[in-house]
């Protein structure tokens, strides 16, 4: 009779493990505000209303996504690399960030923190100390205790972000958190999608809001333009109220004008999908360099020529600013599955009537 009350006592606490488990993630799960403060600096950088702004965006992929990696979330098998892989990734990362002396502001997307996908290492912190003179921000979008997937090598704790570094002090940074996504229990483990804003008086008045943002890649088509939707009208707003709004970042959608056939690359067709064209009035600048892809499918480690690939990093200017130049970084793939996307853009004051 012992014995038949031991082995219910285990089954019982067997069955117990996941709601205690459920129980520990829902309890500890990271629910940010729709509107948070990152920063709110006592003074601020004014810029000439004619400013050139030279800006670099890139997903670093946390260091952890070079050319011989694959991952599980899109038909892989790796969940990450290996320890001395990782800090190989991150040093030729950091050694390219650096060498960007014309940079003012960079636009990063896949910052780890404290993650053990990326072997704990805090990446905001490597990344703040190339520029020890340029103002940094940090806006969480990815904090989950313990990821369980896949159940054989779980990705375990994820703390990660988008980090921006600038040049220039802004007046305020904020955190805007992207509505829909993944629905219960799913979001729990999943990334709570946002983007940050930082601010910058400009001389002859109004503001040039910098924007950096990650967008759902693995949410249905519904949330994707749901976030679409909500940037449009955060900018289109800002925009109206006689302010400069440039966007870069990973949109995980190609932009409106991009024709697959003038990449010259293998197209990626499994995730191809674009951003509305009417989306936005048609002075509104999507831009983006149609001459070499962005970003590599990672169900497979890359083989050039063979890997399909696609353009997914890009800027987005409202119209009183000029697109002066964009160019991506062809680095092969070797230490991230995206590329690096320079821009150039100089504010030009439209009268404020003429913005409605």
């Amino acid at each position: 009779m012992r014995r038949f009350s031991g082995f219910v006592w285990i089954g019982v606490g067997a069955l117990s493990l996941p709601v205690i488990f459920f129980v520990l993630i829902g309890i500890t799960d990271y629910r940010p505000e729709a509107l948070e403060t990152v920063a709110d600096p006592p003074t601020a950088t004014v810029l000439r209303d004619t400013a050139v702004i030279h800006l670099l965006s890139w997903n670093i992929g946390y260091a952890g996504l070079d050319k011989d990696m694959d991952f599980f979330y899109e038909g892989g098998q790796q969940v990450r690399a290996s320890k001395t892989q990782t800090a190989i990734n991150l040093e030729a990362i950091s050694r390219y960030i650096k060498q960007q002396d014309t940079v003012d502001v960079f636009l990063l997307q896949e910052v780890d923190r404290y993650s053990k996908r990326s072997y704990y290492q805090d990446e905001y912190a490597v990344l703040r100390s190339l520029r020890p003179d340029f103002a940094s921000f940090f806006a969480t979008n990815y904090k989950v205790l313990f990821v369980p997937s896949p159940l054989c090598k779980p990705m375990g704790r994820v703390l990660a972000g988008l980090t921006t570094l600038s040049r220039f002090q802004p007046h305020v940074v904020t955190r805007h958190s992207y509505e829909g996504d993944f629905s219960f229990p799913l979001q729990l483990f999943m990334l709570d999608r946002c983007f940050m804003v930082c601010r910058y008086p400009v001389q002859s008045g109004g503001e040039l809001l910098l924007v950096n943002t990650h967008n759902s890649a693995f949410g249905d088509e519904k949330a994707r333009k749901q976030q679409m939707e909500q940037l449009k009208t955060f900018v289109t707003s800002e925009y109206r109220q006689g302010n400069y709004v440039i966007v870069g970042g990973d949109w995980n959608l190609c932009p409106p004008e991009m024709k697959p056939e003038i990449l010259g690359w293998q197209l990626d067709s499994i995730h191809f999908m674009q951003v509305a064209q009417d989306l936005l009035p048609s002075d509104w600048h999507w831009a983006f360099d149609s001459r070499t892809p962005s970003n590599r499918c990672v169900e497979a480690p890359y083989h050039k020529g063979k890997t399909e690939t696609t353009i997914i990093d890009y800027f987005l200017a409202s119209p009183n600013v000029r697109v002066l130049g964009v160019e991506t970084i062809n680095l092969e793939f070797e230490h991230t599955d995206h590329h690096p996307v320079l821009g150039r853009f100089q504010l030009v004051p439209i009268p404020l009537a003429e913005q409605v």
